[in-house]
């Protein structure tokens, strides 16, 4: 075996070692390239600060709030009075939040203007909110129209123009 390789199991052992021991939900951190190696590309994030559109859609739960397309969810373990995210770490790349750049929320008509806020998540970031309801979306909706996060664990609901979770057809 070369040195590269030998080098690359013991990170690697180290990494699934690590990661079996409970050091929080943290994701253990990724050694550079050897020389000459290219760099593991990195994913855009779903979700980063920047102008916030909210519309209406026709998805197969009726009437759906969307954002660039995509539906919006909230968490029933969160909060709305007052509003309050608890989705930290490992729940954030599954369900990334909607988050504002403090340019004004662009609305279509059918959104209720008096029930669009923002909160401040725990990173000082600016998440979105609806009737006080934290907005998310989920990684696995892959086109406009789908809404496979809708009742995930029993706790992630597809929302309407009013916050409200909408109901299974």
């Amino acid at each position: 075996m070369g040195s590269r390789t030998i080098a690359g199991a013991a990170a690697l052992l180290t990494l699934v070692l690590a990661a079996g021991c409970g050091q929080g939900s943290a994701a253990p951190p990724v050694p550079p390239p050897a020389a000459g190696e290219p760099a593991a590309p990195t994913a855009e994030p779903l979700s980063r600060p920047g102008p916030v559109a909210l519309a209406l859609a026709r998805t197969s739960l009726g009437e759906t709030l969307t954002s660039d397309g995509r539906t919006l969810y909230r968490f029933e373990a969160d909060s709305a009075a007052p509003p309050r995210s608890i989705c930290e770490n490992d729940c954030l790349a599954v369900w990334p939040p909607v988050l504002s750049d403090g340019s004004p929320i662009t609305l279509d008509g059918a959104v209720d203007r008096t029930l669009v806020g923002t909160m401040q998540r725990a990173d000082g970031t600016s998440q979105v909110t609806l009737a006080g309801w934290p907005l998310y979306w989920f990684v696995d909706d892959k086109a406009p129209g789908d809404v496979t996060g809708d009742g995930v664990g029993g706790n992630w609901s597809a929302v309407g123009k009013d916050g409200k979770p909408l109901v299974r057809k």
